[in-house]
């Protein structure tokens, strides 16, 4: 049978004391402080992802349809300087142009039936909206000859960059040189497409930048 002095020490130590309070109350603020900034820190992330939303699309839509066009790159029979199969260039304009022959137009072409269409990428400066675009021509074709109205259609606004490379398969393997910013396929045509483009992010003065790689499929001999 327990004395009367140990009761009461008993019952002395029955709570939690004022360091045992503080210690706990410290825990946790610490794990709320942490958790609060995790949140803070992904909605951030996602606040981000939402509003550049539009440019991860421009940029997505872009790279498939080249990648799907080129996968079907047309080789026409007869060779001269208005058809030739593929060409990159650097206008005196300075605006950037790619253009090429595909059995698979994406846009304008009927999912029913495959045509030759000749496809243009124009990346120039927009004098009535006052910034730069990234245009889509097409135009079918018939044997050797266009059949129709060339279409247009913007396929981007406001973009900083819009770099394009072809890759040479005359030039040594894995290396930068071979990757060239002009090309006219006046022999093989080239073994892939690298295209980068890059726009203002929504805040701050950092900007997004996207790299796609498109391998050609084609092995074809221009003569």
């Amino acid at each position: 049978m327990m004395s009367k002095q140990q009761v009461q020490y008993k019952a002395s130590r029955a709570g939690f004391t004022l360091i045992e309070i503080l210690l706990a109350m410290l825990i946790t603020s610490t794990i709320v402080l942490c958790v609060n900034a995790a949140y803070q820190q992904a909605y951030r992330l996602y606040s981000e992802i939402e509003t550049n939303r539009p440019v991860y699309h421009d940029a997505r839509l872009i790279a498939e349809t080249l990648r799907e066009e080129l996968s079907c790159l047309y080789v026409p029979v007869e060779q001269n300087q208005e058809i030739t199969p593929f060409k990159l260039l650097t206008r005196p304009d300075g605006a950037v142009e790619l253009q090429f022959f595909t059995l698979a137009a994406m846009w304008r072409g009927s999912p029913e039936t495959t045509g030759i269409a000749r496809i243009r990428y124009v990346f120039a400066p927009d004098q009535d909206k006052g910034n730069t675009v990234v245009q889509r021509f097409e135009q079918p074709w018939s044997g050797e000859k266009p059949i129709g109205q060339e279409k247009t259609d913007v396929v981007a606004e406001g973009p900083l960059e819009y770099s394009l490379w072809a890759f040479d398969p005359n030039g040594p393997d894995s290396s930068p040189e071979s990757w060239r910013q002009s090309y006219d396929a006046k022999g093989l045509l080239p073994r892939a497409v690298k295209v980068r483009l890059s726009w203002p992010a929504s805040k701050g003065p950092s900007q997004i930048s996207l790299t796609y790689s498109i391998r050609i499929l084609s092995d074809f001999v221009v003569s």
